[in-house]
């Protein structure tokens, strides 16, 4: 997964202005690069199953995917869609984008982008490979510099995400100061007995991930193991796994020894799309605040992140704790990573497994979208896979 870690801003800090509109209309709220319509917008999203997506238009043609990433500052598009619809290079960064050498990008301005009632205008955005990193997942980005000036609201429960003009109050329960000195958000989370600094990041798919320089400070049950590499633009990271001698205290809830990962080069933690969509995830920029709202849950969810997918509570999404790479409809999806003590794991799925055909219906049948909210469901799930040439029939009742 391409991140966007430490890099520096390419946009400028935006004004709020109000513009009136016609009688019986709301106003019209102009933000920088971003306009919609009254004081907020809803935008929809979509999901792989490890990313949380809104689909958009660039300059009318599309739809494209673009992940709202709190993980990045700038903006990005991809390259060859900027290739393909001529856009001007304005300018290039150096930047370091999570693999192990920097990287010359171009940027580029995109004259508009249209996602659902939000409406982005000649920003800048920086050039990747993002369809051939992402699979063909998604296509582009929206970094926070967009919203230094508005409040984003990413509830991943209700596939929704929120731009408004709120402002979070200080003094309420759950808010605390947003740090943002080390690039990205950042917040303190208390690692069995110890605080240890987190990027909220929800661009990345992944839960727990702490520095490789906290191998031999972190307590783990049992060994660390080496799991498959990072690839992210500019190189591979290595990622080591293990389960965690102690509990994580976050937003009320506490995960009694979950699995975590541990990944080199950075010194803060990562705390990923795993964990933060349990939440509802509000961010402040101008106030500096950010609050974590607990699931939307009657249920009692203290268990490990590796627990709660087996145990998966009627009151919760179901999570078959399975990742796939590739799209449906291209007949490419293959699971890449099987969590431990999983649905998926004790149904029989394996990595390298590749999914043609589920609940009796090809696999190219299927949207991104139609696949999530069928995972997420309390429905009967027959898995037909190839593995090493032959057809295998695997269930999760």
């Amino acid at each position: 997964m391409m991140k966007m870690l430490y890099l520096p801003a390419v946009l400028g800090l935006f004004a709020m202005t109000l513009a009136a509109c016609a009688q019986g209309e709301p106003a019209s709220t102009r933000v920088g690069a971003l306009q919609f319509s009254g004081d907020r917008v809803v935008l929809n999203t979509t999901t792989d199953g490890r990313h949380t997506m809104i689909s958009g238009y660039v300059g009318g043609e599309g739809p494209y995917n673009f992940l709202i990433d709190t993980g990045s500052t700038p903006n990005a598009i991809d390259e060859n869609i900027a290739t393909a619809m001529g856009l001007t290079v304005v300018d290039q960064q150096e930047v370091m984008s999570g693999g192990t050498v920097p990287m010359m990008v171009d940027i580029v301005e995109v004259p508009e982008i249209t996602l659902g009632g939000l409406s982005v205008q000649g920003a800048g955005f920086i050039t990747m490979p993002m369809a051939e990193m992402s699979a063909g997942q998604f296509h582009g980005m929206l970094g926070m510099d967009l919203f230094k000036e508005l409040m984003i609201s990413y509830d991943a429960h209700n596939n929704q995400i929120t731009v408004s003009t709120d402002s979070l109050d200080a003094s309420a329960p759950g808010v605390v100061a947003l740090e943002t000195e080390s690039g990205g958000f950042r917040i303190n989370l208390d690692v069995a007995g110890e605080l240890r600094p987190f990027h909220v990041d929800t661009g990345s798919p992944s839960g727990f991930t702490f520095p490789a320089s906290a191998l031999d400070t972190v307590p783990v049950q049992g060994d660390i193991t080496r799991g498959p590499d990072a690839r992210l633009a500019g190189g591979t990271r290595e990622i080591h796994e293990a389960t965690l001698d102690g509990d994580i205290m976050m937003g009320g809830n506490v995960y009694s020894n979950p699995d975590i990962r541990f990944m080199g080069l950075a010194e803060v933690g990562n705390l990923g799309g795993a964990v933060l969509n349990q939440f509802t995830l509000r961010i402040d920029q101008k106030n500096g605040l950010l609050a974590l709202q607990p699931p939307r849950t009657e249920a009692a969810s203290t268990g490990a992140v590796r627990q709660a997918a087996v145990s998966a509570p009627a009151s919760q999404p179901r999570r078959i704790g399975v990742r796939f790479r590739g799209r449906p409809m291209d007949d490419i999806f293959v699971a890449t990573d099987v969590m431990p003590g999983s649905l998926g794991e004790g149904a029989g799925l394996m990595v390298g497994d590749v999914l043609v055909d589920l609940n009796g219906r090809p696999i190219a049948d299927y949207t991104m979208q139609t696949l999530g909210d069928l995972f997420r469901s309390d429905a009967p799930l027959r898995f037909e896979v190839m593995r090493d040439g032959e057809r295998q029939i695997l269930e999760i009742g």
